[in-house]
């Protein structure tokens, strides 16, 4: 595994879909990984992943941990040689 996506998302579930999407529609030429880790989001995050993005892997704390804790969780699940720090309102706008 090349590269780790980590995104850490409270009830960002419109801005997150947007950022998967433009994730799994731009990057074709390395190997990697999308981690979401999700503190409580109480917007259907959760479900929206779940249904829509199969291959991601997601975290769901009970409580908001904060961004600092969630990406130090989304990092010690990663698996990719390098690892990419994203927040849910980023879009991979070229390849």
């Amino acid at each position: 595994m090349e590269l780790s996506i980590n995104i850490c998302t409270y009830n960002n579930r419109d801005f997150l879909k947007g950022c998967l999407s433009s994730i799994f529609a731009r990057i074709s030429n390395v190997a990697f990984e999308v981690v979401v880790v999700d503190n409580a989001s109480n917007d259907g995050t959760p479900d929206m992943l779940r249904q829509t993005f199969p291959d991601v892997r997601v975290t769901e704390n009970r409580t908001n941990r904060g961004v600092a804790r969630a990406r130090n969780q989304a990092i010690q699940c990663s698996r990719g040689r390098s690892i990419l720090l994203l927040d849910a309102d980023t879009e991979i706008c070229s390849d």
